[in-house]
């Protein structure tokens, strides 16, 4: 296997483009913006979609609430690893 030291200048420039590009062609099948009822995108084999409150949803909506009242970007929230046990 190749280092990326020994591959020359002009095959590096080319990876990173193909890499560069393929990232730019998977973004454009994933919509930043939910729809009206809240989706991003469809769901997988007619799967409903559920609400699911929980004792932060109250202050999250308010936060929301308040940031667009406010003039300012809503508050972006990042949760790891959430396990899927439905089967």
């Amino acid at each position: 296997m190749k280092s990326l030291i020994n591959i020359p200048l002009l095959g590096r420039a080319k990876a990173s483009a193909a890499a560069l590009a393929s990232a730019m062609v998977l973004t454009g099948c994933i919509s930043p913006i939910a729809g009206p009822g809240g989706n991003y995108t469809q769901a997988i084999g007619g799967s409903p979609v559920t609400a699911n409150p929980t004792p932060y949803s109250k202050g999250l909506v308010c936060m929301g609430h308040y940031a667009r009242q406010s003039g300012v970007p809503a508050p972006r929230i990042a949760v790891g690893r959430i396990l899927d046990y439905t089967g």
